[in-house]
């Protein structure tokens, strides 16, 4: 690379491969091994999985507004589960942990549980 050149986001010299969440181990050893033949100026039959550019918002949009109302309509009223062996109350829809008495143990709720009759 010359001197004068810079690196940036959109250089076709810049490798980078993120967001593979619980899938890493898989997705980042894939990643590794095509940035590697990428760098070495060879083809890869994989390359088009890993583009940044390959996703549309118009061709993508449909299927984020189905999946996010499938999503919302799931965990719509969410109950709390009892614990008892951790004494806590658990909300499984999105992995929140509360004291007996609705204080937040572990997040990412950020305000106590609202104490609601029964029936």
């Amino acid at each position: 690379m010359a001197t004068n050149e810079r690196m940036s986001p959109v250089s076709d010299k810049v490798l980078m491969a993120t967001g593979f969440a619980s899938w890493g181990m898989t997705g980042g050893t894939a990643a590794a091994l095509l940035c590697a033949e990428l760098a070495l100026g060879r083809d890869s039959p994989w390359s088009s999985f890993f583009d940044p550019n390959r996703l549309t918002v118009r061709a993508s949009v449909s299927r984020l507004v189905t999946e996010n109302a499938v999503i919302a309509l799931r965990f719509l009223g969410c109950r709390v589960a009892c614990i008892r062996a951790e004494r806590s109350w658990d909300r499984p829809c999105h992995g929140s942990r509360f004291s007996p008495t609705g204080d937040v143990l572990q997040g990412p709720a950020a305000h106590r549980l609202e104490r609601r009759p029964v029936g």
